[in-house]
């Protein structure tokens, strides 16, 4: 039989498991989850629908009744225990591994849930709906700084990240609710041309920001969100560049979301090195050298299926990441024409490795602050600014900015 063991030990790896992954097969659970994560319409089913109730008998009882959410609310405790679907002893070196291939495999059944696409589908595309957006609501409400089910597996992180670059338009969206002003304002119309045609989904201010800052305190994680940002941000002033009002709209809340992320990342650095004042310079210089790389390597990009820009390892981020786009009106895809227009506004927006810039550019927050700047900066020369209007834009882009560093940092100072 071709889906048994060929060979001692190789069930760790192989065995009765059909996906080949994460998990030897003997207990189902890892199993149906990694497939799940290559059956996006199975896997939106089984994060929403509520389960089917079985007698002892296997027989199925019509008067028993589970909530839509149960199976993401169960399988999401931190109490849950994962069965170590492996022969490796519970001492031996394969033991931690088998303890992460459950929440691995929830990852990826939740990746495929969120974006209706398998995790690792090549190229990643977007297909996003109702059904998806619902299960990123639960995502977000379960995964954020403020949880009081505690933080994501360390093997999930990487999952987290990609879901967040896949909702970056939904996230900055929900951020533009100051005082739940956002729809009287405007932002169905500022948000509303999505490269895959779904419709905006707000998250809640709050929400959004709590989640945005869980997962940009990773550093593999601040690196995806803040390249898909850097994109998104892009899409959004390229498509605006005949909208003044709603492109400045946009350019204040793309600030603010930079400063979010920025924060995040700075916060976890202070908290990773609390005795070392000098080690956590160390890792801000790091994590500024990495934007810079990041404003060059996006415009590497390219257009994926219609439905989103794909991010790569040039951007510096380590998986293959789909980011959706916001289109000029009247595009119905993500073209060959309309990525080169983004990519080239990215270009614009890109550091010059020069000696000057890099004798200036010393931590995150100078990089930080240079990259929310620069794309606004080139967006008003596109729309004829003048001098002294570009003075005033800059202070009030500043002040956007700080409004979302200053939020990171009231809730670092209630939590602490």
């Amino acid at each position: 039989m071709g889906n048994k063991p060929m060979a001692a030990g190789s069930d760790l790896d192989w065995g009765f498991n059909p996906s080949g992954r994460n998990g030897a097969g003997y207990d189902p659970l890892t199993s149906v989850l990694e497939g799940l994560g290559h059956s996006p319409e199975a896997a939106k089913k089984f994060f929403t629908d509520a389960p089917t109730v079985y007698r002892e008998d296997g027989t199925v009882d019509k008067n028993a009744t589970l909530e839509a959410d149960f199976y993401f609310a169960e399988l999401n405790r931190t109490v849950f225990e994962w069965a170590p679907d492996s022969l490796a002893h519970a001492g031996g070196e394969g033991a931690k591994h088998a303890r992460e291939m459950g929440p691995d495999a929830l990852g990826h059944a939740l990746e495929a849930a969120t974006t209706g696409a398998a995790w690792d589908a090549d190229p990643p595309v977007l297909r996003r709906d109702e059904q998806t957006a619902d299960v990123m609501q639960k995502v977000i409400n379960r995964y954020n700084v403020a949880s009081e089910e505690g933080l994501p597996p360390e093997v999930m992180k990487d999952s987290l990240a990609r879901m967040g670059a896949a909702y970056i338009d939904d996230l900055n969206y929900s951020l533009m609710d100051w005082g739940s002003t956002g729809d009287e304002l405007g932002r169905g119309r500022i948000f509303g041309d999505s490269s895959d045609g779904s419709e905006r989904t707000s998250f809640g201010q709050e929400q959004a920001r709590n989640f945005m800052m869980l997962v940009a305190g990773d550093e593999e994680g601040y690196k995806t969100m803040s390249a898909a940002q850097q994109v998104h941000t892009a899409s959004g002033l390229a498509s605006h560049e005949d909208n003044r009002n709603d492109g400045l709209a946009f350019a204040h809340n793309s600030a603010k979301a930079n400063g979010v992320l920025d924060e995040s990342r700075a916060h976890q650095i202070r908290v990773d090195f609390t005795d070392g004042t000098a080690a956590a310079n160390l890792e801000m210089a790091k994590q500024g050298e990495w934007r810079k790389t990041l404003m060059t390597g996006v415009v590497t990009a390219v257009a994926a299926g219609g439905t989103a820009l794909v991010l790569g390892p040039a951007a510096g981020i380590v998986a293959t990441t789909a980011v959706p786009v916001l289109l000029g009106t009247g595009a119905s895809a993500v073209s060959t024409a309309y990525g080169n227009h983004t990519m080239q506004y990215l270009e614009d927006n890109a550091y010059k490795n020069n000696p000057e810039v890099l004798r200036d550019v010393q931590r995150l927050e100078d990089v930080g602050e240079h990259g929310a700047w620069l794309p606004v900066y080139n967006y008003a020369d596109a729309i004829g600014m003048t001098q002294a209007e570009k003075l005033d834009l800059n202070r009030q882009i500043e002040g956007s900015y700080r409004d979302g560093k200053v939020a990171i940092s009231d809730m670092e100072k209630a939590s602490s």
